[in-house]
């Protein structure tokens, strides 16, 4: 990475320059990270959901009405 640092007058770096073709792909891989940040939040409720089927099946837990779950909000 070809990186150009910006120096105060008391030989301090106050800033950073790198070129536009690094900071694209820079940018591009943030937004996929944050693409599969959201996948394994979706993953993690939704194994909770099922997770709380298999308890309401086995008779360990009892479901909410809709009205219940609009209360809690």
């Amino acid at each position: 990475m070809n990186l150009q640092y910006i120096i105060d007058i008391g030989g301090n770096k106050s800033a950073v320059q790198i070129p536009i073709k690094e900071w694209d792909y820079i940018q591009k891989r943030l937004m996929e990270l944050k693409e599969l940040k959201e996948q394994s939040e979706l993953f993690k409720e939704l194994k909770e959901a099922f997770n709380d089927i298999e308890q309401y099946e086995q008779g360990n837990m009892e479901l909410k009405t809709a009205k219940q779950i609009l209360n809690e909000l």
